[in-house]
């Protein structure tokens, strides 16, 4: 099975031996703790299926996935979400001087240059360490008393006094015509060349698209590459450089006219696009030898000879469990085929179309993903797959994919009749409350005591803050484990990263500490 998940082999693997096994029984929940010489070997829990127990040794790692913002939403005071990549924020300049817009069915960031000598900054909110990105750029005016400047950057740190310490890959536009590429970079307030400026074109005129291409790899060695759009994209850089100072952050842009510009205060600096290919400095990874599969039944208490030899079994079964069909989803992971090769058995998922407004539509559902129109019982039968859904899980459909798909777990729709406490339901406000299995811990209007968490439970969040009602559950995911620094992570498909993610873009993917998800913990639930 693929991806993401790293079993680190050894020489000799066979079952432990039962004889040294104990068996402790412990309340509040329910549990039935399994131990031999090396300490706790597994956990069930009653009125449960699920069970954890040790086994080989396995990392999980994400990276950042590859994106591109088309702009195309509508969207003022700002450039909002790119989808797939987190959230624009601007500095400098009025909110209304940001804004994204469709126009002839096409989409366009525009930053309104209404001060001259004055920069604006759009950028996303995401630190990056090695970066290849490439952006289409033009201005709404013909250059007049003073030049004009757009530059993508990459390296971008926002510091408490401001805009400081960031990369150009710049094109400058001149009065006489001529388009001129150049690497600089800003640190503490200071513009420094990085390299001689490059004449690239003559004869500039407003609205003339140039591409601009930054690629850097994190240890201060950088290129630009800029052409003209319908030319080809040169080879080799336009110019390159290698400088240590600034050396990871944001991707974004800078636009700014000269102080001696006399175009008016209706100048615009348009971008068309943008792609981004790149890693993050600090990826995150959790290594433990905890593994999860269910039991047939829900666990009723009793330690039996069944159950000690289907957890012997498991101990050296290193076939795909919950936290391996969780990972599943993630970005990079590969695709899978059904054994028809027609449908998609695993593979990265997005979270689902976007709106007008460049938002993700919730209500990619667990066979959405594979495009199979499902009958579910009850009153409420009928769910077509929708082809805009197609490779898509929005968080309680990643859920139930791993859970119903994969594992077997009966899934049932929105009839609250058919809420057994055996099936999962489809929405995460009934699954959190009313779902299967037995829940661990649980408050309201404040996150919940941690300490009986264990890998693959399932949690809940109250996590929209608009919604006036507190407790409303609103976002679930599934526990990964503990990183090297101690954060407890869980995987859950989001909208600003467009899918499963188990990192902290557009919100720390933490069960403890502070953040949106921490303090908006409702209830951890053991299916």
């Amino acid at each position: 099975m693929p991806l993401h998940t790293m079993t680190q082999a050894r020489p000799v693997w066979r079952p432990p031996a039962t004889s040294d096994w104990t068996v402790e029984r412990l309340t509040g929940p329910n549990r039935l703790i399994v131990r031999d010489r090396r300490g706790v070997l597994a956990t069930l829990t009653e009125n449960a299926r699920t069970v954890t127990y040790r086994n080989r040794t396995r990392t999980f790692l994400e990276q950042k996935e590859a994106f591109t913002d088309e702009f195309r939403r509508t969207w003022n005071n700002g450039f909002g979400s790119s989808p797939g990549g987190g959230n624009w924020t601007t500095a400098n300049g009025a909110d209304s001087d940001y804004s994204v817009a469709l126009v002839s069915d096409e989409g366009r960031a525009r930053i309104r240059l209404s001060s001259i000598d004055s920069s604006r900054y759009a950028t996303i909110l995401d630190t990056l360490k090695t970066v290849d990105a490439r952006a289409q750029v033009t201005t709404s005016a013909t250059p007049v008393g003073d030049f004009s400047s757009i530059a993508l950057l990459f390296a971008y740190e926002h510091t408490g006094e401001g805009v400081q310490n960031h990369n150009r890959a710049k094109l400058t536009f001149n009065t006489d015509g001529t388009v001129f590429a150049q690497l600089t970079r800003r640190t503490n307030g200071v513009e420094y060349p990085l390299t001689s400026a490059v004449q690239i074109a003559t004869g500039y005129t407003a609205g003339q698209r140039f591409w601009i291409r930054a690629t850097t790899d994190g240890a201060g060695h950088h290129a630009m590459y800029a052409w003209r759009s319908g030319t080809t994209e040169p080879a080799s850089p336009t110019c390159s450089a290698t400088d240590t100072f600034n050396t990871i952050g944001r991707v974004g842009f800078r636009a700014i006219v000269g102080d001696t510009w006399t175009g008016g205060t209706s100048t615009f600096a348009d971008i068309y696009s943008l792609s981004v290919v790149a890693t993050w400095p600090a990826p995150p990874v959790v290594t433990h030898d905890t593994w999860g599969r269910l039991l047939p039944a829900p666990f009723d208490g009793t330690w039996s000879r069944r159950t000690r030899n289907l957890l012997r079994r498991w101990t050296v079964d290193t076939s795909p469990d919950i936290l391996s069909y969780a990972m599943a989803y993630v970005s990079g992971a590969l695709v899978v085929l059904n054994a028809a090769g027609t449908k998609w058995y695993t593979g990265a998922a997005g979270y689902g179309p976007l709106d007008e407004f460049g938002k993700r539509i919730e209500g990619a559902d667990a066979f959405d993903y594979d495009g199979t129109d499902v009958t579910w019982p009850g009153d409420d039968p009928d769910d077509p797959a929708e082809p805009a859904e197609l490779h898509c899980l929005d968080c309680s459909g990643l859920v139930r994919r791993v859970f119903g798909f994969h594992l077997g777990m009966p899934l049932v729709r929105n009839d609250p009749t058919t809420f057994d406490g055996l099936s999962i339901p489809r929405r995460t406000a009934d699954i959190g409350p009313r779902g299967p299995g037995q829940i661990i811990t649980q408050a309201v209007g404040t996150k919940p005591t941690l300490g009986l968490e264990l890998p693959c439970d399932v949690i809940f969040h109250d996590a929209d803050q608009s919604d006036p009602e507190e407790g409303t559950i609103d976002h679930d995911g599934i526990i990964i484990g503990t990183d090297a620094t101690g954060v407890i992570r869980f995987i859950s498909s989001r909208k600003t990263i467009n899918g499963p993610t188990f990192s902290d873009l557009g919100g720390r993917s933490a069960v403890n500490g502070t953040g949106t998800y921490p303090n908006r913990l409702r209830i951890i639930r053991r299916f």
